[in-house]
Protein backbone atom coordinates (compact mmCIF):
# COMPACT_ATOMS: atom_id res chain seq x y z
CA UNK A 1 0.00 0.00 0.00
CA UNK A 2 0.98 3.66 -0.27
CA UNK A 3 0.87 5.07 3.27
CA UNK A 4 -1.32 8.13 3.57
CA UNK A 5 -2.81 7.77 0.09
CA UNK A 6 -4.62 4.45 -0.02
CA UNK A 7 -5.65 2.99 3.30
CA UNK A 8 -7.68 0.11 4.65
CA UNK A 9 -7.22 -3.48 5.75
CA UNK A 10 -6.87 -6.08 3.01
CA UNK A 11 -6.40 -9.01 5.33
CA UNK A 12 -3.33 -11.13 5.97
CA UNK A 13 -0.81 -11.67 3.20
CA UNK A 14 -1.23 -15.43 3.26
CA UNK A 15 -3.35 -17.94 1.45
CA UNK A 16 -6.05 -19.15 3.77
CA UNK A 17 -6.30 -22.53 2.02
CA UNK A 18 -2.61 -23.40 2.12
CA UNK A 19 -1.48 -21.62 5.28
CA UNK A 20 1.73 -20.46 3.65
CA UNK A 21 2.89 -17.33 1.80
CA UNK A 22 1.58 -17.05 -1.75
CA UNK A 23 4.99 -17.40 -3.37
CA UNK A 24 5.40 -20.92 -1.87
CA UNK A 25 2.18 -22.40 -3.27
CA UNK A 26 3.02 -25.73 -4.98
CA UNK A 27 3.31 -25.36 -8.73
CA UNK A 28 0.86 -27.22 -10.94
CA UNK A 29 2.16 -29.88 -13.31
CA UNK A 30 2.44 -29.71 -17.07
CA UNK A 31 -1.07 -31.09 -17.59
CA UNK A 32 -2.92 -28.23 -15.86
CA UNK A 33 -0.44 -25.71 -17.23
CA UNK A 34 -1.02 -26.68 -20.85
CA UNK A 35 -4.76 -27.30 -20.39
CA UNK A 36 -5.53 -24.00 -18.72
CA UNK A 37 -3.07 -22.25 -21.03
CA UNK A 38 -5.03 -23.51 -24.03
CA UNK A 39 -8.27 -22.35 -22.41
CA UNK A 40 -6.89 -18.92 -21.55
CA UNK A 41 -5.43 -18.33 -24.99
CA UNK A 42 -8.51 -19.59 -26.79
CA UNK A 43 -10.85 -17.53 -24.57
CA UNK A 44 -8.85 -14.36 -25.14
CA UNK A 45 -8.39 -14.79 -28.89
CA UNK A 46 -11.67 -16.49 -29.73
CA UNK A 47 -13.99 -14.27 -27.70
CA UNK A 48 -12.13 -11.03 -28.45
CA UNK A 49 -12.96 -7.91 -26.44
CA UNK A 50 -16.51 -8.92 -25.54
CA UNK A 51 -17.91 -9.22 -22.03
CA UNK A 52 -17.40 -13.02 -21.66
CA UNK A 53 -13.72 -12.68 -22.56
CA UNK A 54 -13.06 -9.76 -20.20
CA UNK A 55 -14.15 -11.97 -17.28
CA UNK A 56 -13.08 -15.48 -18.31
CA UNK A 57 -9.68 -14.83 -19.88
CA UNK A 58 -8.16 -12.72 -17.04
CA UNK A 59 -9.35 -15.31 -14.50
CA UNK A 60 -7.56 -18.11 -16.36
CA UNK A 61 -4.40 -16.06 -16.83
CA UNK A 62 -4.37 -15.11 -13.14
CA UNK A 63 -4.69 -18.76 -12.11
CA UNK A 64 -1.89 -19.68 -14.52
CA UNK A 65 0.44 -17.10 -13.00
CA UNK A 66 -0.27 -18.20 -9.43
CA UNK A 67 -0.15 -21.98 -9.92
CA UNK A 68 2.00 -22.38 -13.04
CA UNK A 69 4.38 -19.42 -12.81
CA UNK A 70 5.92 -17.68 -15.80
CA UNK A 71 5.75 -20.84 -17.90
CA UNK A 72 1.97 -20.99 -17.59
CA UNK A 73 1.62 -17.33 -18.54
CA UNK A 74 3.81 -17.83 -21.60
CA UNK A 75 1.86 -20.93 -22.67
CA UNK A 76 -1.44 -19.04 -22.48
CA UNK A 77 -0.07 -16.00 -24.28
CA UNK A 78 1.53 -18.17 -26.99
CA UNK A 79 -1.70 -20.03 -27.65
CA UNK A 80 -3.71 -16.83 -27.76
CA UNK A 81 -1.35 -15.14 -30.17
CA UNK A 82 -1.26 -18.29 -32.31
CA UNK A 83 -5.06 -18.45 -32.48
CA UNK A 84 -5.13 -14.74 -33.30
CA UNK A 85 -2.68 -15.31 -36.14
CA UNK A 86 -4.79 -18.16 -37.52
CA UNK A 87 -7.96 -16.10 -37.27
CA UNK A 88 -6.18 -13.20 -38.89
CA UNK A 89 -7.93 -10.90 -36.45
CA UNK A 90 -6.29 -7.86 -34.95
CA UNK A 91 -8.95 -7.89 -32.24
CA UNK A 92 -7.94 -11.43 -31.25
CA UNK A 93 -4.30 -10.41 -30.85
CA UNK A 94 -5.27 -7.25 -28.93
CA UNK A 95 -7.56 -9.23 -26.64
CA UNK A 96 -4.82 -11.76 -25.89
CA UNK A 97 -2.39 -9.00 -24.97
CA UNK A 98 -4.85 -6.99 -22.86
CA UNK A 99 -6.56 -9.85 -21.01
CA UNK A 100 -3.32 -11.78 -20.71
CA UNK A 101 -1.59 -8.83 -19.09
CA UNK A 102 -4.61 -8.09 -16.89
CA UNK A 103 -4.78 -11.62 -15.49
CA UNK A 104 -1.02 -12.10 -15.30
CA UNK A 105 -0.52 -8.86 -13.37
CA UNK A 106 -3.35 -9.79 -11.01
CA UNK A 107 -1.87 -13.22 -10.37
CA UNK A 108 1.68 -11.89 -10.06
CA UNK A 109 0.68 -9.18 -7.57
CA UNK A 110 -1.27 -11.70 -5.51
CA UNK A 111 1.63 -14.16 -5.57
CA UNK A 112 3.84 -11.36 -4.26
CA UNK A 113 1.44 -10.98 -1.33
CA UNK A 114 0.35 -7.48 -2.31
CA UNK A 115 -2.87 -5.99 -1.00
CA UNK A 116 -6.05 -6.57 -2.96
CA UNK A 117 -6.58 -2.89 -3.78
CA UNK A 118 -3.11 -2.48 -5.22
CA UNK A 119 -3.47 -5.72 -7.22
CA UNK A 120 -6.74 -4.48 -8.73
CA UNK A 121 -5.25 -1.07 -9.54
CA UNK A 122 -2.25 -2.61 -11.31
CA UNK A 123 -4.43 -5.07 -13.23
CA UNK A 124 -6.46 -2.13 -14.56
CA UNK A 125 -3.44 -0.60 -16.30
CA UNK A 126 -3.55 -2.70 -19.54
CA UNK A 127 -7.19 -1.81 -20.26
CA UNK A 128 -6.55 1.85 -19.46
CA UNK A 129 -3.52 1.75 -21.75
CA UNK A 130 -5.59 0.28 -24.57
CA UNK A 131 -8.15 3.07 -24.18
CA UNK A 132 -5.37 5.67 -24.30
CA UNK A 133 -3.86 4.14 -27.45
CA UNK A 134 -7.24 4.01 -29.17
CA UNK A 135 -7.88 7.64 -28.29
CA UNK A 136 -4.48 8.63 -29.71
CA UNK A 137 -4.84 6.67 -32.95
CA UNK A 138 -8.30 7.80 -34.02
CA UNK A 139 -9.53 11.22 -35.00
CA UNK A 140 -11.16 12.47 -31.84
CA UNK A 141 -12.87 15.33 -33.69
CA UNK A 142 -14.62 13.07 -36.18
CA UNK A 143 -15.75 10.62 -33.50
CA UNK A 144 -16.89 13.47 -31.27
CA UNK A 145 -19.01 14.94 -34.04
CA UNK A 146 -20.53 11.54 -34.84
CA UNK A 147 -21.29 10.94 -31.14
CA UNK A 148 -22.94 14.33 -30.70
CA UNK A 149 -24.90 13.89 -33.94
CA UNK A 150 -26.37 10.61 -32.66
CA UNK A 151 -27.30 12.28 -29.38
CA UNK A 152 -28.93 15.18 -31.21
CA UNK A 153 -31.00 12.80 -33.33
CA UNK A 154 -32.16 10.96 -30.20
CA UNK A 155 -33.01 14.25 -28.48
CA UNK A 156 -34.96 15.46 -31.53
CA UNK A 157 -36.95 12.22 -31.54
CA UNK A 158 -37.73 12.63 -27.83
CA UNK A 159 -38.79 16.26 -28.41
CA UNK A 160 -41.24 15.16 -31.13
CA UNK A 161 -42.73 12.53 -28.85
CA UNK A 162 -43.14 14.96 -25.95
CA UNK A 163 -44.58 17.67 -28.16
CA UNK A 164 -47.46 15.34 -29.00
CA UNK A 165 -48.06 14.90 -25.26
CA UNK A 166 -48.63 18.61 -24.77
CA UNK A 167 -45.27 19.69 -23.32
CA UNK A 168 -44.64 23.40 -23.84
CA UNK A 169 -42.07 24.47 -26.47
CA UNK A 170 -40.06 26.34 -23.80
CA UNK A 171 -39.71 23.20 -21.66
CA UNK A 172 -38.75 21.16 -24.71
CA UNK A 173 -36.09 23.69 -25.69
CA UNK A 174 -34.60 23.68 -22.18
CA UNK A 175 -34.61 19.87 -22.07
CA UNK A 176 -32.92 19.70 -25.48
CA UNK A 177 -30.23 22.17 -24.46
CA UNK A 178 -29.59 20.31 -21.20
CA UNK A 179 -29.33 16.95 -22.98
CA UNK A 180 -26.81 18.27 -25.50
CA UNK A 181 -24.68 19.86 -22.79
CA UNK A 182 -24.75 16.61 -20.83
CA UNK A 183 -23.64 14.74 -23.95
CA UNK A 184 -20.78 17.21 -24.45
CA UNK A 185 -19.67 16.70 -20.84
CA UNK A 186 -19.92 12.92 -21.19
CA UNK A 187 -17.62 13.09 -24.20
CA UNK A 188 -15.07 15.17 -22.29
CA UNK A 189 -14.93 12.73 -19.35
CA UNK A 190 -14.68 9.62 -21.53
CA UNK A 191 -11.10 8.91 -20.28
CA UNK A 192 -12.29 8.95 -16.66
CA UNK A 193 -15.14 6.62 -17.55
CA UNK A 194 -12.57 4.30 -19.12
CA UNK A 195 -10.50 4.29 -15.94
CA UNK A 196 -13.54 3.52 -13.80
CA UNK A 197 -14.60 0.75 -16.20
CA UNK A 198 -11.13 -0.82 -16.14
CA UNK A 199 -11.02 -0.83 -12.34
CA UNK A 200 -14.54 -2.28 -12.20
CA UNK A 201 -13.58 -5.13 -14.57
CA UNK A 202 -10.44 -5.94 -12.56
CA UNK A 203 -12.39 -5.84 -9.30
CA UNK A 204 -15.07 -8.22 -10.62
CA UNK A 205 -12.36 -10.60 -11.86
CA UNK A 206 -10.64 -10.42 -8.46
CA UNK A 207 -13.81 -11.20 -6.52
CA UNK A 208 -14.67 -14.11 -8.82
CA UNK A 209 -11.12 -15.36 -8.37
CA UNK A 210 -11.54 -15.23 -4.61
CA UNK A 211 -14.56 -17.49 -4.92
CA UNK A 212 -13.24 -19.88 -7.56
CA UNK A 213 -9.49 -20.25 -6.98
CA UNK A 214 -9.62 -22.10 -3.62
CA UNK A 215 -11.49 -24.89 -5.44
CA UNK A 216 -8.53 -25.27 -7.80
CA UNK A 217 -5.56 -25.01 -5.47
CA UNK A 218 -4.99 -21.25 -5.36
CA UNK A 219 -6.35 -18.20 -3.60
CA UNK A 220 -6.29 -14.41 -3.59
CA UNK A 221 -5.89 -12.11 -0.62
CA UNK A 222 -9.17 -11.08 1.00
CA UNK A 223 -10.65 -7.72 0.08
CA UNK A 224 -11.14 -5.27 2.92
CA UNK A 225 -14.77 -4.80 4.02
CA UNK A 226 -16.43 -1.69 2.61
CA UNK A 227 -16.76 -0.17 6.08
CA UNK A 228 -12.93 0.08 6.37
CA UNK A 229 -12.37 1.97 3.10
CA UNK A 230 -10.44 5.19 3.59
CA UNK A 231 -8.02 7.42 1.71
CA UNK A 232 -5.39 9.47 3.44
CA UNK A 233 -5.07 13.22 3.72
CA UNK A 234 -2.57 13.38 0.86
CA UNK A 235 -5.27 12.35 -1.58
CA UNK A 236 -6.71 15.84 -1.13
CA UNK A 237 -3.78 17.09 -3.22
CA UNK A 238 -5.18 15.13 -6.16
CA UNK A 239 -8.47 16.96 -5.65
CA UNK A 240 -6.63 20.29 -5.50
CA UNK A 241 -4.80 19.49 -8.74
CA UNK A 242 -8.08 18.61 -10.45
CA UNK A 243 -9.68 21.87 -9.32
CA UNK A 244 -6.67 23.88 -10.50
CA UNK A 245 -6.86 22.26 -13.93
CA UNK A 246 -10.63 22.69 -14.03
CA UNK A 247 -10.50 26.49 -13.61
CA UNK A 248 -7.65 26.98 -16.06
CA UNK A 249 -8.41 28.67 -19.37
CA UNK A 250 -6.46 26.10 -21.39
CA UNK A 251 -8.88 23.71 -23.08
CA UNK A 252 -6.84 20.51 -22.65
CA UNK A 253 -6.06 21.35 -19.01
CA UNK A 254 -9.72 22.01 -18.26
CA UNK A 255 -10.68 18.69 -19.86
CA UNK A 256 -8.01 16.93 -17.78
CA UNK A 257 -9.42 18.60 -14.68
CA UNK A 258 -12.90 17.29 -15.52
CA UNK A 259 -11.53 13.74 -15.68
CA UNK A 260 -9.51 14.02 -12.49
CA UNK A 261 -12.53 15.33 -10.59
CA UNK A 262 -14.73 12.48 -11.84
CA UNK A 263 -12.28 9.88 -10.53
CA UNK A 264 -11.69 11.76 -7.26
CA UNK A 265 -15.42 12.19 -6.78
CA UNK A 266 -15.98 8.45 -7.17
CA UNK A 267 -13.22 7.71 -4.64
CA UNK A 268 -14.80 10.02 -2.07
CA UNK A 269 -18.24 8.61 -2.96
CA UNK A 270 -17.00 5.14 -1.96
CA UNK A 271 -15.58 6.57 1.26
CA UNK A 272 -18.89 8.24 2.05
CA UNK A 273 -20.73 4.98 1.42
CA UNK A 274 -18.20 3.25 3.69
CA UNK A 275 -19.12 5.68 6.48
CA UNK A 276 -22.80 4.89 5.96
CA UNK A 277 -22.11 1.16 5.95
CA UNK A 278 -20.09 1.49 9.17
CA UNK A 279 -22.94 3.40 10.80
CA UNK A 280 -25.47 0.75 9.77
CA UNK A 281 -23.22 -2.02 11.11
CA UNK A 282 -22.48 -0.34 14.44
CA UNK A 283 -26.18 0.38 14.95
CA UNK A 284 -26.94 -3.31 14.28
CA UNK A 285 -29.49 -2.47 11.58
CA UNK A 286 -30.94 -5.73 10.17
CA UNK A 287 -29.89 -6.78 6.68
CA UNK A 288 -33.35 -6.01 5.29
CA UNK A 289 -33.21 -2.52 6.78
CA UNK A 290 -29.75 -1.97 5.33
CA UNK A 291 -30.97 -3.07 1.90
CA UNK A 292 -33.86 -0.61 2.09
CA UNK A 293 -31.48 2.22 3.03
CA UNK A 294 -29.23 1.44 0.06
CA UNK A 295 -32.16 1.18 -2.37
CA UNK A 296 -33.81 4.41 -1.22
CA UNK A 297 -30.52 6.32 -1.08
CA UNK A 298 -28.99 5.10 -4.34
CA UNK A 299 -32.17 5.01 -6.44
CA UNK A 300 -34.81 7.41 -5.15
CA UNK A 301 -32.77 10.22 -3.57
CA UNK A 302 -30.32 10.87 -6.39
CA UNK A 303 -28.50 13.15 -7.00
CA UNK A 304 -28.74 14.59 -3.47
CA UNK A 305 -27.70 11.34 -1.78
CA UNK A 306 -24.70 10.99 -4.10
CA UNK A 307 -23.52 14.54 -3.41
CA UNK A 308 -24.03 14.01 0.32
CA UNK A 309 -21.97 10.81 0.19
CA UNK A 310 -19.13 12.56 -1.66
CA UNK A 311 -19.13 15.42 0.87
CA UNK A 312 -19.17 12.92 3.75
CA UNK A 313 -16.26 10.99 2.26
CA UNK A 314 -14.23 14.16 1.80
CA UNK A 315 -14.88 15.43 5.34
CA UNK A 316 -14.22 11.98 6.81
CA UNK A 317 -10.55 12.37 5.89
CA UNK A 318 -10.20 14.90 8.71
CA UNK A 319 -13.30 14.47 10.88
CA UNK A 320 -13.00 10.65 11.03
CA UNK A 321 -16.69 9.94 11.46
CA UNK A 322 -16.15 6.24 12.03
CA UNK A 323 -13.95 6.82 15.06
CA UNK A 324 -16.70 8.98 16.51
CA UNK A 325 -19.39 6.46 15.62
CA UNK A 326 -17.62 3.51 17.22
CA UNK A 327 -15.04 0.77 16.60
CA UNK A 328 -14.60 -1.05 13.34
CA UNK A 329 -12.30 1.10 11.24
CA UNK A 330 -8.82 0.09 10.22
CA UNK A 331 -6.31 2.38 8.53
CA UNK A 332 -2.98 1.36 7.03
Amino acid sequence: MIPGVLGGADGPGRLERWGRPADTVPRAGWGPTVGVGLGAGAAAAGLGMGFPAMIMAPLLFAWLRIRCGVVGSLVGAGVGLGVGGVLGSGEAVTATIVWGLTGTILGWASARGWAARLSVALASVPLVGLSAIQAALVSRVEIREAFLSEIEVAVARAVRVNSTLGTSPEDLARARDLALRAAELLWVVTPAVGVVFAVAVSFVVYRLGQWLFPRFGAALRPVAPLRTWAVGERFAWVLAAGLALEVSRVEWASAAGHNVLVVVGLVYLVQGLAVLHHWLETRRVPRLGQALVWIVGLVFLQPLSGLAAIATGFLDTWVDFRRRLGPGRTRV
